[in-house]
Formats: C-alpha cells, structure tokens, sequence
C-alpha cells in the first residue's frame, strides 16, 4: 500500500514506519491508523477522511491493534460502496472505490469503530506539536491544508528551550518565533527548530507533510544556512542576515537554490547592515532577490527584535512576503 500526502509525495508502509517513529501522537490516533491498515490490506483501492499530512502522522505505531482487530481481515462486501460522498476532504491511498467508514468499522468492534471515528477527527489543524527530530525538539504547526513547508530558524543563540508539552522557554520575541502560527492562514506548515536540531534532517522530516520546504533564517540564525544547503532546500530565505559570513561559507552561488533577502534599509546592527545587501546580491546573481522594507518601530538593542533588524511593528508584511516565495518555490 502507498500513501500519497498532499497529493505529492508517494511513500509506502515502510518508509512511513521510519518516517513517524519520532512523532509523539496521541495514542487513540496511532491505534485508528492500524485499524485502517488491517482493513484495507490486499483491497486494490479505498479513501481514508483524513487531513493531509495528518493522515502521516496516524500512521505512528501501526500494530496496536493487531490482536484486537484480528477477525476484521477480510472486507464486507456492502463495504466496497462509497467510503466518503463526493467532494469530501480526503487523503488518497491509492484508490478506486470508495466505502463509508462506519460500514468498514461495522464487525470490528468497538475498538476499531472508536479508531475510525478518531480518525475522522484528524481534519483539525495542529498548533505547538513538539516533536523529535533526532534527539531535538521542533515546534510543528499544520494547517487544514498545506500548500508548503517553512522551516522557521530563529537567531541569537538559537536556544529556544522546547519543552514536551510544546511551550518553550526561550526567544519568545525572536521575529520568527513570534509568528510561527500566522503562516497557517496562507496554508503553510511550519517548524520551528531549536538550536541542537539539524536542519538537513528537519527539511526531510517538512517534505512528508507538503513540498516545497523553503528554509526561513533570521540574524544569526542564518549562519546555519550554508550546513543546512546538504538537506536541499527548494528556496531560502535570509531576513537580517550575516550576508558577508554566508557567501564566505558558501563559496559559489551556484550552491543556492533560489533566495529571497528581505531587509530593514535602517537596519541599525552592526552585525548585519545594509550596506551588505548589494554586493551579496551581485554576486548572487538570478539566484538572488531582494526585498527592502522600511517603517516599523524601532526600540532597544539595535540588534533585537524589537528593533528595525528584528521588523518590529511589520510582522504581517514580513509573513505575507515568505507565504508569497514560499508558495512560489519549486
């Protein structure tokens, strides 16, 4: 059996398996992924009621329950009708019949009954999820549909402190911290690592909920984009960035994948001026593009976040500005 997530990505039983063994899910969901599986097994189609995305993150655990839905093999024949009516949101699963999922549910049980109807449940997007991605936290946000996927990595240290509940301790000002969930309304999944994360593998672990996956780096936290350039990204883009470090680590602009610079012409950090902009984006060449931005409010450390470097006062510019490359990268 193959699943295809947003209508993109084809990936069978066993790279799921890998692919969710770090999620933290709640229990329920894992147990109504299997019940679909052990349901579906050997059927030439079906339709599952799941949101994108979602759909992968159910199939955590695929065994749990085995035994309990072990008489449930086989399909009834009133089963091979419609499994949702027409014009439903669905994740497809390498179908051509449809059947309705009470009637699949009916002769397994309450538990798988219970299963099915979780599932259904799953539409719902996902707000603060931490999940594990090689020993590290993210933040996982989802939408009900997602078009692309931001990974979002914040600067200063980096150190966000991600707690398992999805709170964090840290950098809660920090731009891209800030408005990590107002990329859901222009059907992004977002990412936010924390500082041990490898972005590489953040940017294979993003490709399973929707591509393109563009990397989004502010301040200092974009010196971790030239190390992240091996995970292939389909766009970046560097807001405040250390412009003159990045093109020394990255040597070639043949390296870049498309990148979007978006900047404060008063930026007032040392660190990041904008005197740098120029001469990066020329050596860029049509790799590169610029976006200047002006206004805002600018109070404190000039290379905080409530400064011009850290667009303070502009954040709905700045997010529609990322939603609008992100979008457009292939």
């Amino acid at each position: 059996m193959r699943v295809i997530v947003n209508n993109r990505q084809s990936l069978n039983s066993q790279q799921l398996a890998a692919m969710i063994e770090p999620l933290e899910v709640p229990r329920h969901v894992d147990d109504a992924a299997f019940a679909f599986r052990k349901r579906y097994r050997g059927l030439t189609s079906a339709r599952l009621p799941v949101a994108e995305g979602m759909s992968v993150i159910a199939a955590r655990r695929l065994r749990k329950l085995e035994d309990r839905c072990a008489s449930s093999r086989s399909l009834p024949a009133r089963a091979r009708r419609e499994l949702l009516a027409p014009g439903s949101r669905s994740a497809e699963i390498g179908v051509h019949r449809q059947e309705k999922p009470m009637a699949i549910a009916k002769g397994c049980g309450v538990a798988c009954a219970f299963a099915f109807v979780s599932l259904q449940a799953l539409a719902a997007p996902v707000f603060d999820q931490a999940v594990d991605i090689g020993g590290a936290r993210a933040l996982l946000n989802l939408p009900e549909l997602s078009r692309a996927s931001i990974i979002l990595v914040p600067g200063a240290d980096g150190h966000l402190g991600i707690r398992p509940d999805g709170s964090f301790s840290r950098l809660h000002y920090n731009q891209l911290a800030r408005t990590r969930k107002d990329y859901l309304k222009h059907s992004l999944a977002t990412l936010l690592v924390d500082r041990d994360v490898s972005i590489a593998a953040a940017i294979a672990y993003m490709r399973m909920f929707a591509s393109p996956v563009v990397l989004v780096a502010t301040s200092r936290g974009t010196l971790r984009v030239p190390a992240a350039l091996a995970g292939k990204p389909d766009g970046i883009v560097l807001t405040s960035a250390f412009l003159g470090e990045i093109r020394t680590l990255v040597a070639t602009p043949a390296a870049l994948p498309q990148t979007l610079i978006i900047h404060h012409r008063h930026d007032g950090c040392d660190l990041t001026p904008p005197s740098a902009v120029g001469p990066f984006e020329a050596w860029g060449s049509t790799k590169v593009a610029v976006q200047w931005l002006t206004g805002g409010i600018n109070s404190g450390d000039p290379c905080g976040a409530r400064s011009y470097h850290g667009f303070n006062g502009l954040d709905d510019l700045v997010v529609s500005t990322i939603a609008h490359f992100a979008n457009a990268a292939r």
